[in-house]
């Protein structure tokens, strides 16, 4: 019996050179026609209808042949039954020494196609070029027909597409906040796992292709979108989504406290884009600045209020109202420190958000004092540093939690009220629920305790220095008293001692009994110099208990000065010394002080007298106009022996002097220009000195010309 697949192979190879000689006759045929139809055929003639039906006849035998796409004839197997030149000239398209069979993989499609009576698409690589196949099986026929194209360019572009894509979903999956894009259709187009983890989305809940409708039902179920039924809330929230036109941008707080910002964005197709960012930190950032501006704003408004309070009390009042309106606690309370018991003392200043619901509170908390350690106030007052307690009920450290049933509130916190590192005061706050410990809010209390503190100090040295001029100013009275009560006492007998020393002066001169002269001359001296001493100090005295009084009167500055120098002669003369004057012109009338006046030029003179030897004293003066008011400037120059810089501002205190050796050396209270600087300020003036050691000194003295 013949083998069967010998005989499959005898038939097969029957039909392709049955096949092959039709095609080979085909093609002789078309190729004769052509050219008899090429030379019989009347030019401009009409053609006949046999010649155009061998006209067409010969165009579809070149159909194959002249089609540049491969196109072939093959038996399931693989053996190829007819292939076109392009299909020839493919590299590795057709093996066998005649090119007679498929490449392997096409083989095997032609294989499925036959199998399966279906079209098969496969593509195939020659050299550098793709094609792309059509395995098409013929209805009743063993054979296959196979259509192929060359689609390199197009591969070549779908590849460079892959790779840009592949680098626009790494830049999208990579970028630091999520984005999603739907159609019209609010179906997805695409999405980034950044969009899924912000959304904390579960892997797999979104899918591209399908409506968004199932993301935002997740939404509605895990609580984005507030109470209610969350079938509802999703088609509530679909329905301004399709609304949706313009620009928007929302935030959202997911139930675990992350704050998302959602921008979209419509696109020209009906659809939108939608970019996410986490925000969290940048709202916490904001909502941390807020709240220290508020805390900042708290602190100053306190310590504005403090510093203005009439008392400490209301300067704690005023602290406990902003505080608990700043936090929302209902109560606040002060304890003071009782130095004489050592312990916190409870007072009446209060923050009751409720009087009546806290009553019970309020009535143990001022009927308890606390010693060191001992309950909330008792711990800061034991540390210096603040307290918290996150329920004083559960404390077993807060004994007024005992003493009733219900106290009406919860958490408690504490702050020293520090004056130096001594604890003055304890501010005390409770909230009626439990709260946790919360360190900006006790930074800005602590801080706020510091500036009460202040108030404290600024009110005891307030106090110790009213006290401290209380006493001053009696010291000065009973001062004022005595040196007036001793001044008639001492002034007295020195005038009848000066009176009779200078009758017995004239005796002695006129008895011829010059023995006598000059002793008494050095009585009357050391009489009048006691005297003046005398008189300085009582000026000084009533100056000091404000008992020195101005006596304005309009007078010649002219008369004045000479009078003054009249006066001051003789003391200028005694060390051989000369004045001179340069006044100015239209020194004119003054309204002032005449006798302060002419007593300040006196010391001035006298001063510079007493200081130069052999020397010229000047006196000037002048009138200027500075600021539509005038003033008469005074200056008293000598060539003495000048005076330190370093001693410059020495010498107008009371009882001092430019050197110890001056006193000595030339004499003096030390009074003389501390009245004159006292008169000046009296009659609204100034007075300053220059010198030069050893050249002399010069002392300006400028007054108004009218007070």
């Amino acid at each position: 019996m013949p083998n069967p697949a010998t005989v499959r192979e005898q038939r097969l190879r029957k039909t392709k050179a049955q096949l092959i000689d039709e095609i080979d006759t085909l093609e002789q045929r078309a190729s004769a026609i052509e050219a008899a139809n090429r030379s019989s055929a009347p030019m401009g003639a009409k053609a006949t209808e046999g010649y155009l039906a061998n006209q067409q006849l010969a165009d579809l035998a070149r159909f194959t042949s002249e089609n540049p796409n491969p196109v072939l004839r093959a038996m399931p197997d693989g053996i190829v039954l007819y292939a076109n030149d392009a299909a020839i000239a493919m590299n590795g398209l057709l093996k066998g020494r005649k090119k007679s069979t498929l490449a392997g993989d096409l083989a095997g499609v032609c294989a499925d196609a036959s199998r399966t009576a279906e079209v098969q698409e496969t593509e195939f690589e020659s050299g550098d070029r793709v094609f792309a196949f059509s395995i098409a099986p013929v209805a009743g026929e063993t054979y296959i027909n196979i259509y192929g194209r060359d689609i390199t360019e197009r591969k070549r572009a779908e590849h460079e597409l892959a790779e840009k894509e592949a680098q626009f979903r790494l830049a999208l999956d990579n970028m630091p906040g999520g984005i999603r894009l739907v159609d019209n259709d609010r179906n997805y187009v695409f999405f980034n796992q950044q969009y899924l983890d912000l959304h904390d989305f579960p892997e797999g809940l979104l899918k591209v292709g399908e409506s968004n409708r199932v993301e935002n039902l997740y939404q509605a179920q895990r609580g984005d979108f507030g109470p209610g039924d969350p079938v509802a809330l999703t088609d509530q929230w679909l329905s301004i989504a399709t609304e949706q036109t313009e620009r928007s941008s929302w935030e959202r707080t997911l139930e675990g406290g992350k704050v998302l910002q959602v921008r979209t964005s419509p696109t020209p197709d009906g659809g939108y884009v939608s970019i996410v960012t986490d925000i969290t930190e940048r709202k916490r950032a904001e909502e941390s600045l807020r709240e220290k501006t508020e805390f900042l704003q708290l602190n100053q408004a306190i310590t504005r209020a403090a510093n203005e309070a009439e008392s400490v009390e209301d300067a704690m009042k005023i602290a406990l109202d902003q505080v608990c309106a700043q936090t929302g606690w209902p109560v606040g309370h002060v304890y003071l420190f009782d130095e004489m018991l050592g312990d916190l003392a409870p007072t009446k200043t209060w923050h009751l958000g409720n009087a009546e619901e806290f009553e019970t509170f309020r009535r143990i908390t001022e009927a308890t004092r606390f010693g060191s350690g001992i309950g909330l106030p008792g711990r800061v007052l034991a540390s210096g540093q603040p307290a918290w307690i996150m329920d004083v009920t559960k404390d077993p450290n807060f004994p007024r939690a005992q003493l009733a049933m219900e106290i009406g509130v919860r958490a408690g916190a504490a702050f020293p009220v520090l004056v130096g590192r001594q604890v003055a005061a304890v501010l005390e706050f409770f909230s009626d629920k439990s709260v946790e410990p919360y360190e900006p809010l006790m930074e800005v209390i602590a801080q706020i305790g510091t500036q009460l503190g202040r108030v404290i100090e600024r009110t005891r040295a307030k106090t110790q220095l009213l006290g401290a001029k209380e006493q001053a100013e009696a010291a000065t009275e009973a001062k004022s008293r005595f040196l007036a009560n001793m001044s008639h006492e001492l002034r007295t007998p020195l005038n009848a001692v000066i009176g009779i020393t200078e009758m017995l002066i004239g005796d002695a001169e006129k008895f011829g009994q010059d023995d006598f002269v000059e002793p008494l001359q050095r009585i009357s001296r050391a009489g009048k110099h006691l005297l003046n001493l005398i008189n300085e100090i009582l000026d000084l005295s009533k100056i000091e208990a404000g008992k020195m009084e101005l006596y304005t009167e309009d007078f010649d500055v002219g008369d004045t000065l000479d009078n003054v120098t009249s006066m001051t002669m003789t003391l200028i003369e005694k060390k051989n010394n000369a004045l001179a004057t340069d006044y100015g012109e239209n020194l004119g009338v003054m309204h002032n002080d005449m006798t302060k006046l002419r007593q300040n030029l006196f010391n001035l003179i006298s001063n510079a007298a007493k200081f130069s030897e052999n020397g010229t004293i000047t006196l000037s003066a002048h009138r200027e106009t500075r600021d539509a008011k005038d003033w008469l400037v005074f200056k008293v120059t000598d060539t003495g022996i000048g005076i330190p810089e370093e001693k410059l501002g020495e010498i107008f205190k009371e009882f001092s002097q430019a050197e110890e050796s001056t006193t000595k050396d030339y004499g003096g209270t030390g009074l003389g220009l501390t009245l004159a600087k006292r008169f000046t300020e009296m009659m609204g003036g100034r007075i300053w000195a220059q010198s030069v050691p050893g050249k002399g000194s010069t002392f300006i003295m400028e007054v108004p010309a009218e007070v």
